[in-house]
């Protein structure tokens, strides 16, 4: 089962992000992310791609998934404010220095989105079942 957009879009405003503009783009390159999202600097827009692992996912997976790559949306901006002052510090130190950022948001994401996730709907159940 995959989901529709309009699924999306109401995880997207319950979650505080209906002012933003939010697609879906079901041809994530193989891989082992189940999901991404591509953030529009300086935009609220943002591209959400699902791998074909995805749909295989029972309805509770694809719910936390989709709500993890929508917290991205309100963390990018401290993801882009550590490349901002990490620059000074040399290449090797600003690499480690912004390694840790993305590990640390990586981890807040999922834990929040595991906790929000629960609150929110579940996909819409396939025609026919």
């Amino acid at each position: 089962m995959m989901v529709k957009i309009g699924y999306v879009r109401l995880l997207a405003y319950r979650m505080g992000l209906g002012d933003w503009r939010i697609t879906l783009d079901k041809m994530l390159p193989n891989g082992d992310a189940l999901a991404q999202v591509h953030i529009t600097y300086g935009q609220k827009r943002a591209r959400i791609q699902l791998s074909r692992q995805f749909k295989n996912l029972p309805r509770e997976g694809q719910r936390q998934t989709l709500v993890h790559e929508l917290v991205h949306c309100h963390l990018e901006r401290v993801r882009l404010s550590s490349l901002n002052w990490t620059g000074p510090l040399g290449k090797k130190a600003t690499q480690m220095a912004v390694d840790e950022v993305h590990d640390h948001i990586e981890f807040a994401v999922d834990a929040i989105a595991t906790a929000w996730a629960e609150t929110l709907p579940l996909p819409p159940l396939p025609e026919g079942k």
